[in-house]
């Protein structure tokens, strides 16, 4: 990774719908990357939902985020929460997502991409 020597606040990718199929959710710039510091998800629905989130191939072995069951209740939860660092994106990552029913959960990020 290249040193970086601006960073800008940002939200890192508009809100999406996750589809039950992998899908691409953002990819790190190539300048320096970029450091996700909230990974929030809603689940609009009235039934619980489980969710996948990797750091690369959706396989297990790239996972930040496996079958956690997102609750009916409207509310944001953030994954990250806890993490004082965040995950960091090198140029050219990517975050993927997966529902296990499409378009029930709503997924944002939040971090910060430095150049």
């Amino acid at each position: 990774m290249a040193t970086p020597t601006s960073f800008t606040p940002k939200q890192l990718w508009a809100p999406v719908q996750v589809p039950a199929a992998d899908t691409l959710i953002y990819t790190a710039g190539t300048a320096a990357g970029a450091r996700l510091q909230a990974l929030v998800v809603v689940n609009t629905t009235t039934a619980a939902v489980t969710l996948r989130v990797t750091h690369g191939a959706m396989a297990a072995a790239q996972a930040l985020v496996w079958d956690f069951s997102v609750p009916a209740d409207g509310l944001p939860y953030d994954l990250l929460e806890g993490s004082s660092q965040g995950i960091v994106l090198d140029s050219g990552d990517v975050l993927r997502a997966q529902a296990a029913a499409a378009t029930s959960l709503t997924l944002h990020g939040y971090g910060v991409e430095m150049a």
